[in-house]
């Protein structure tokens, strides 16, 4: 109990607030009772180092030549493709799943 007393009062020395809270929750109403009665070498204790989050990078605006892309699939023209209506983009252009007979990227 009184072990972890001396953590806490070595994680307070450097620092590391989160760890030493973490530690006088364990003992909650020991610690001016060991400070007192008990002699506890005090634990070698390093900081914590804080770890970066990463960085988040915009989006870098669309080019105004292009124009906008419509979404859907990636579509081959002439190739097979399912389900009959759906739409797909191929160099900028923008092409249809549709008929007749079996379907196929069409303009």
């Amino acid at each position: 109990m009184c072990q972890s007393v001396a953590l806490a009062a070595a994680h307070r020395k450097v620092g590391n607030l989160a760890q030493a809270r973490d530690a006088d929750m364990e003992v909650s109403g020991a610690r001016s009772w060991c400070e007192v009665n008990v002699r506890v070498p005090a634990p070698k204790v390093r900081k914590v180092q804080k770890t970066r989050e990463p960085e988040v990078t915009p989006d870098p605006p669309p080019d105004s030549d292009e124009p906008p892309d419509e979404g859907g699939a990636a579509a081959r023209p002439g190739a097979f493709c399912s389900p009959a209506g759906a739409t797909g983009t191929y160099r900028g252009r923008v092409y249809t799943c549709k008929g007749p007979g079996k379907p196929r990227w069409r303009r």
